[in-house]
């Protein structure tokens, strides 16, 4: 496993389909495609903490804080039924299990592309810490599916701290 990530959680034949966090942005970050050597869940935790490295060095122009990738997904891209690569998708906020509803799509030439061995993981150092502005509070944190929520003595929304089920590493 890659230093800093945590153990992969197993989504079979599927990769997130992410919402819109609680202030309506979006937590995608990005895909990676690696299609030389065997597939290695390292690939995707490097590209993960070097682009949160790039960002924290090129913040936004505005003053906002850069984009952190704290989650990514990986697994065999299938076009037709031949596999084009492993794919690694980034997203700077967790998503459990329950958000593993993508299953692939066709294009506008009829050319199916389908997802095999899919893997997620976290940020170990941040493992899907719910932090959205004070307009979200702490309700967005307890509706997110899929997670066991802990509560600590904290009142502010990064007290609950998100537990994925885990699966053999690949």
């Amino acid at each position: 496993m890659y230093h800093g990530y945590t153990t992969p959680t197993y989504l079979n034949n599927a990769s997130i389909n992410a919402p819109l966090d609680c202030n309506g942005a979006n937590t995608y970050m990005g895909a990676r495609m690696f299609n030389s050597g065997p597939f290695d869940i390292n690939l995707c935790a490097a590209a993960c903490t070097s682009t949160s490295q790039y960002d924290t060095q090129h913040p936004p122009p505005d003053g906002s804080p850069p984009m952190l990738c704290n989650f990514f997904v990986t697994y065999l891209l299938l076009k037709n039924g031949k596999v084009l690569g492993q794919y690694c998708t980034l997203y700077n906020e967790t998503w459990g299990p329950a958000y593993a509803t993508n299953f692939g799509q066709y294009d506008a030439s009829g050319n199916h592309y389908t997802i095999e061995s899919s893997y997620s993981s976290s940020n170990a150092t941040k493992p899907g810490v719910c932090t959205p502005s004070p307009t979200c509070g702490a309700q967005y944190c307890k509706a997110i599916p899929a997670a066991a929520m802990v509560a600590t003595a904290k009142a502010d929304c990064s007290s609950y701290l998100l537990q994925t089920t885990t699966s053999p590493t690949v």
